[in-house]
């Protein structure tokens, strides 16, 4: 999952969609996203862009 962080940042930072947005751009279904360190990881992306 950490392979993904890089794509939503970029995503988020330079294209200007949101969180859930680049996920469903990159085929992450954040219900499906069962590991808590990939989930907080996940979340942390998403806060810090706020």
């Amino acid at each position: 999952m950490q392979a993904y962080l890089a794509a939503i940042d970029v995503l988020m930072c330079h294209c200007g969609v949101t969180f859930e947005q680049a996920c469903d751009q990159l085929g992450i279904n954040l219900n499906e996203v069962t590991e808590t360190d990939d989930r907080e990881k996940l979340l942390s992306v998403s806060l810090d862009q706020k």
